[in-house]
């Protein structure tokens, strides 16, 4: 199966975090919307959500409606893809581990909100992470959202996903991406 990563596009590698935020609260469309085509979900991953009864059915349609591409980390992978996963699989849980050595060696971006030892590790290797906060500031930003659906979406992340969020007000979110004021977020 031939993937976007290999069509020389640069992908989004979504970790179970993201992901689950997103199909919870019933706005994965905003991902959709966003990244439709570049998103690539590790085979760890998949394993990882597709438990949920409520999750694995909208992961399996986003799959086999090519908005999601499914990506295997095995014998056909490059060395030092492999090499990566390896690695990273002393540390990190297998997702984590498969996001970031994909998102690695194919100059993409991880998606996650494992916002400490993802964070630190994608920071210090020049990385490219991106969070659940930075999607819906994103969603704002290109006006598929409103500021009142972007509060709305993080009230319900953290009441409905049981979100850990760092910020509780969507303007914080703002002010931090138009204007590096507040907490640091991705």
């Amino acid at each position: 199966m031939e993937v976007s990563i290999l069509e020389n596009k640069l992908p989004l590698v979504l970790d179970s975090t993201v992901l689950l935020n997103f199909i919870k609260i019933n706005k994965i469309d905003i991902l959709v919307k966003l990244y439709g085509g570049s998103m690539v979900i590790p085979q760890q991953v998949k394993l990882e959500v597709i438990i949920d009864s409520n999750v694995g059915p909208v992961i399996e349609n986003l799959i086999k409606d090519k908005i999601i591409e499914e990506y295997i980390i095995d014998y056909k992978s490059t060395g030092r893809e492999i090499k990566d996963y390896c690695y990273l699989s002393k540390r990190f849980g297998q997702g984590e581990s498969a996001c970031i050595a994909i998102a690695k060696n194919w100059k993409g971006t991880v998606v996650s909100d494992d916002m400490t030892a993802t964070c630190c590790y994608c920071t210090r290797n020049r990385i490219s992470l991106k969070g659940s906060l930075g999607i819906i500031y994103e969603a704002y930003e290109k006006k598929i959202i409103s500021l009142e659906e972007g509060q709305a979406i993080l009230d319900d992340m953290i009441s409905i996903s049981k979100y850990k969020s760092t910020v509780n007000k969507f303007d914080d979110i703002i002010n931090w991406f138009e204007k590096k004021i507040g907490r640091e977020l991705f």
